[in-house]
């Protein structure tokens, strides 16, 4: 069985933050140990021994989400994966099997990334094809061993998920970095190659297989930005121009 340390940073601790919290706690095919970064009380019923939380001052502000990168550090031969979750990105354990099933067949320099959908009116729309910002690129396709992927030009999604392989791979090559800066991008975007956010020489190439796409989808559970923006792609539509 896996072991799963799952760091999840909520300046406000809202619904979503319990649902995300809750999904977690959902797991069942894993070892799991959660640590919650935080400026807010978290109901003392969801605090276990397997359920850790370090309150700060709401001065931390957005340095919240680099918190967790110290403690990383001192875990990394006690786990098989690392999850980081801002407070409104909820993932299944089905998502996280199918991670597991298809980063097993990927070298150490690839990853399998995930899709961030809105609900909206009964349809899935997508975060990474949000019109008027970075996220707004097609895809672009590549072969990996006969095998049909793609990948994204900007790779935010407000969490991640990596292998001990992974993390050890950035501290021997002193890519693994605490000074990061403030903003909620820094926390889960540096580990990737992108060409919005650069990151570090040599980091993840994030890919999506074309045929597990459905398996992949995780829920911004704010659901924010359908209810200020136009024009978003839909995950019906991102199939419709997926190679056939």
């Amino acid at each position: 069985m896996k072991k799963i340390l799952c760091y999840i940073a909520s300046f406000t601790n809202h619904s979503e933050f319990y649902r995300v919290l809750e999904t977690v706690l959902s797991y069942k095919k894993y070892k799991l140990d959660i640590i919650i970064y935080t400026t807010e009380p978290v109901n003392p019923s969801y605090i276990t021994d397997k359920v850790k939380v370090i309150t700060y001052d709401k001065s931390i502000r957005e340095n919240l989400v680099i918190e967790h990168r110290n403690h990383l550090l001192t875990a990394i031969n006690d786990y098989d994966l690392f999850l980081y979750l801002e407070n409104d990105i909820i993932i299944s354990e089905s998502t996280i099997d199918t991670f597991v099933e298809e980063n097993s067949k990927l070298d150490d320099n690839t990853t399998v990334g995930f899709i961030r959908y809105e609900d909206c009116n009964d349809k899935k729309y997508l975060n990474e094809f949000m019109p008027g910002c970075t996220h707004n690129h097609l895809p672009i396709f590549k072969t990996i061993n006969d095998r049909t992927y793609f990948t994204l030009s900007n790779v935010h999604q407000g969490c991640y998920l990596l292998e001990q392989r992974h993390i050890k791979k950035f501290v021997s090559n002193n890519q693994y970095t605490l000074n990061l800066g403030p903003g909620l991008e820094a926390a889960a975007s540096n580990f990737y190659k992108s060409n919005q956010w650069p990151g570090l020489p040599n980091s993840l190439e994030k890919v999506y297989p074309v045929d597990k796409l459905e398996q992949l989808l995780i829920h911004h559970a704010s659901n924010k930005h359908t209810k200020t923006n136009t024009g978003f792609l839909t995950f019906d539509q991102l199939l419709n121009i997926m190679p056939k």
